[in-house]
């Protein structure tokens, strides 16, 4: 018996996906690069409210600041260790760079930018005393410890002038991270193995001290805009417990993560919330506090036996879901953090995970690589306003495996010393491109941010010639020397707000967007089960002739957009045979349209236009008098007894 068609009426609604860039990978706007004869590394990259991009880093010798072909910017380093701070527009065109020189060490690692578009800075210098501004007319000393790396927090204004600073001193003390909240308060994150000074005012001694001698803890800090600490908060535990990274909330909550050994209190006020590590290596952690340092939860992933997590990044979203980025090794490791256990599907590698605002699992996704080369800030993630992941970091000494036991998962080949990565997973998790790049040396990512308008910036160094585009395997860029400083700018899909209409009486489906669109596009029907584009189908509107799983594609303006498969299953081959001998002509037309092939039978013929309103109809008839009605593309929706075919006409 023929399967038919209901002739019951009702709409099937189907969602687009957000857009991804064309082949999945994102089109490169444009890359910067500078740098010397020598190391030099750009180790932070923020967006400011202006879309000036502002990157931190340190030189160790003569470097061109301006990346642009214009004028040399060369500054010469004073002394061994020299950090930079240097604005460029949205072009990547050079408005100032700022130093500050030290006869031992001195490096900016850590940046946040303020609702003024001043900043804040972060890193550490080693040596007596340091002159914080960058004014070669005015300076501000502060005293350090000689031959101890004391963490100091700078902050200056859009043009880079001095406005404050402050040190940590004690020994064994470092900041992990860092960020600023919607009122300019400032946030930090680090860790300390010695007593220190807890505040970096340099007129208050403040000591903090380790619960266990030669084991760290770590503290987490609030600043207001003018530098005064408003509360310290110190977590202190039996064995190493480390903050790598700290980020807030929709309520402005700070969220912390790290990796602990043992067992710690994590409540930093009067009360006891003990977390223990199963293993005697790393299990990583999710610290949630309120705005006042408040205790409100904390959460455990667990490694045992001879295995390890580390969590390395956080970010929130709008509903205070939470995103971490981490590596992990050996079988013994669980993502989950309630009843049910969550094990990694390879070996050894990086992770991310999404948690809800109670720390319970929601998806987690882990890479294979190898982690023998382990670095500080190794993976960082940003979330976008759709929830979509993007993940960056590194690899060495082997591929990296994305989809690790999945037989056509996508492995990124291991070219160099250590190779750089970036990837994006969707709102569930999934992985929907990656794209991994190097040169013949060594390579890092060390930044990533995203703007409200979805751009997205990546920084690092690169240690040979390389090539950044993936759209152009010609287009190389050369290195100078040692390591060069790189800034890549990926160009923003717009976000079409359309979805897609199915209409089961017709069995038409239809691309619903009412608004103009913003450039020229191209529209592409795709057959899922056949894994293939269908042919001639290259229209808003499509009508399937065969049972299957079918997606529209919408390309353009370098960006492209692909809905889910959507499934008909009410076609039948007899009807495909006789609806296919149906023939409509002339076509164009410029009023009667002719039928062939449904002569003497009973027919309902109907006329709808693009948007799917029905524009005129007719009985029993052979022809179509198209004159009544307006130049344009219509459906001619043709229905002889209860089998329906579907035709694309053209009125001139």
């Amino acid at each position: 018996m023929c399967k038919r068609l209901y002739v019951s009426f009702f709409i099937i609604v189907l969602f687009l996906g957000s857009w991804e860039s064309v082949a999945q990978i994102p089109e490169v706007d444009w890359v910067k690069t500078f740098g010397g004869s020598e190391y030099e590394i750009l180790w932070e990259t923020r967006v400011d409210h202006q879309g000036n991009i502002i990157n931190v880093g340190l030189f160790h010798d003569t470097v061109d600041f301006d990346p642009g072909p214009g004028l040399d910017i060369k500054i010469a380093p004073v002394d061994v260790s020299n950090m930079f701070v240097q604005k460029l527009d949205q072009e990547g065109n050079l408005i100032w760079v700022k130093t500050l020189s030290s006869p031992k060490l001195v490096t900016s690692l850590l940046l946040t930018i303020l609702s003024d578009n001043s900043m804040v800075i972060s890193g550490v210098f080693s040596h007596d005393s340091l002159d914080f501004d960058p004014s070669p007319n005015s300076s501000y000393y502060v005293e350090g410890i000689p031959s101890l790396n004391s963490p100091y927090i700078l902050k200056l204004d859009s043009h880079g002038n001095f406005v404050w600073a402050g040190v940590h001193t004690g020994q064994s003390i470092a900041i992990s991270s860092m960020v600023s909240d919607s009122f300019d308060n400032i946030y930090t994150v680090g860790f300390f193995r010695q007593p220190f000074d807890a505040n970096p005012d340099p007129s208050v001694y403040d000591t903090i001290t380790p619960h266990t001698p030669g084991k760290s803890d770590f503290y987490i800090q609030k600043l207001n805009s003018d530098g005064q600490q408003l509360w310290i908060r110190s977590i202190k535990g039996s064995e190493d417990l480390l903050s790598n990274g700290i980020t807030l909330n929709h309520n402005q909550e700070p969220v912390v993560v790290g990796s602990l050994k043992g067992t710690a209190d994590f409540d930093p006020g009067t009360g006891v919330a003990n977390v223990s590590a199963g293993g005697s290596n790393f299990s990583g952690f999710v610290l949630q506090l309120t705005p006042e340092g408040v205790y409100k939860r904390v959460t455990l992933i667990e490694a045992t036996s001879n295995s390890f997590c580390k969590i390395a990044d956080v970010k929130t979203d709008g509903a205070n879901n939470i995103y971490l980025a981490g590596s992990y090794k050996g079988s013994n490791v669980d993502f989950d953090p309630g009843p049910a256990v969550q094990r990694p599907s390879a070996d050894q590698g990086w992770f991310i995970e999404k948690l809800d605002s109670n720390g319970a699992l929601d998806w987690s996704h882990a890479y294979r690589c190898d982690l023998s080369g382990e670095q500080y800030r190794a993976v960082d993630l940003v979330v976008d306003d759709q929830r979509n992941v993007y993940v960056e970091g590194y690899f060495d000494d082997g591929d990296l495996e994305l989809e690790p036991g999945k037989p056509d998962g996508i492995i990124l080949g291991h070219k160099s010393a250590r190779d750089m990565f970036l990837a994006k997973h969707n709102s569930t998790g999934e992985l929907t491109w990656a794209h991994g790049f190097g040169s013949n040396g060594n390579d890092r990512i060390l930044s990533m941010d995203r703007t409200a308008e979805g751009l997205i910036y990546i920084s690092g160094y690169y240690s040979g010639n390389i090539n950044f585009n993936p759209y152009d395997p010609a287009k190389v860029t050369l290195n100078r020397r040692r390591y060069d400083c790189f800034i890549l700018k990926f160009k923003s899909c717009p976000i079409l707000p359309a979805q897609i209409t199915l209409d089961t009486a017709s069995a038409v489906f239809a691309w619903d967007y009412s608004e103009a669109l913003p450039g020229s596009y191209n529209f592409s029907w795709y057959n899922c089960d056949g894994d293939s584009l269908i042919p001639g189908e290259a229209d808003t509107t499509f009508s399937p002739t065969q049972n299957g799983n079918y997606a529209l594609i919408i390309e353009g303006e370098g960006c492209i957009d692909t809905s889910d498969c959507f499934s008909v299953q009410n076609v039948s081959v007899q009807e495909n045979n006789f609806l296919h001998g149906i023939e409509v002509f002339p076509n164009p037309t410029e009023n009667i349209l002719y039928i062939k092939g449904i002569r003497g039978r009973t027919v309902h013929l109907s006329v709808v236009d693009i948007m799917g309103r029905k524009m005129m109809e007719a009985y029993d008839q052979d022809y179509l008098d198209l004159g009544k009605v307006k130049s344009g593309t219509y459906l001619v929706l043709i229905n002889i007894d209860g089998l329906i075919t579907v035709k694309k006409v053209v009125r001139n």
